[in-house]
Order: structure tokens, then sequence, then C-alpha cells
């Protein structure tokens, strides 16, 4: 409940390298809508919930992909989704010397990105479907 089961490397000396997650949204009408998935700030207890979602999008474990991605499925409803698209980054350690260079973290160069297989909206049920 109190996330204590981190390993707190965010602390000097040795801070760990940024990790962050975009999604993109496909539409039935053919637009992709790219969204960051923790594009809200959250307090209190919701925070450590979508932090905990937020670190299980990870190319080893689809199953968890695959759930998240249903959630947005409805989260997105109004766009009528047809797939959800994740795309994981890290950032590569950039040295003291890089950064006074003018070089910055989030640079394209110094970023590894995992996209994620598409994972597939159900289909939404129209009042017609519903009926029966």
């Amino acid at each position: 409940m109190l996330y204590l089961d981190t390993d707190w490397n965010f602390f000097a000396p040795t801070p760990a390298p940024g990790r962050f997650v975009r999604y993109v949204v496909q539409a039935r009408d053919g637009g992709a809508h790219a969204f960051a998935l923790t594009e809200a700030r959250r307090r209190g207890t919701s925070a450590m919930r979508i932090k905990k979602v937020y670190d299980g999008i990870h190319p080893d474990r689809p199953e968890h992909a695959q759930s998240v991605a249903r959630f947005l499925c409805e989260r997105h409803a109004d766009l009528d989704p047809v797939s959800i698209t994740f795309s994981v980054y890290r950032q590569i350690p950039i040295t003291p010397e890089a950064y006074v260079a003018g070089r910055r973290p989030l640079d394209p160069d110094l970023l590894e990105v995992d996209t994620l297989a598409p994972v597939s909206c159900p289909p939404r049920a129209t009042p017609s479907s519903r009926a029966g």
C-alpha cells in the first residue's frame, strides 16, 4: 500500500535513468491519437495505483498490457478505438559533460524505445446488438 517495494534508486549518488510510457489509440475512422499514460497528475493513493499500472507495461508482460489496453479502450470509447499500441521509452544515461555541452536527457538519440504489439479493442455494443 505504501509502495515500499521500490528500489529507491532515484536518490543520489546513482539515480536510475527515466522511463515513460506512451500509447496510441487507433480509431475506426483511421485516425491515430497519442497519449501519455500518466498525462493527468493524481493526488493521494490513486497516484500509487497508476504507478503500478505504469510499471507493468513492459515487453515481457503482454498480458498486463492487454489488461490495461482493455481499460483504455473503454476510457477512449468516444474515439471508437480499434486498437491500442504502447511504446515504452527508457533514457540512456547522460554524462555531466554532455549535459553541460547542451545535450538533454530527452533528446531523441538518448532514448531507447520498445513498441509493443497492438492490442485489439473489443467491438462496441450497439443499441441494436443489445436487444434480443
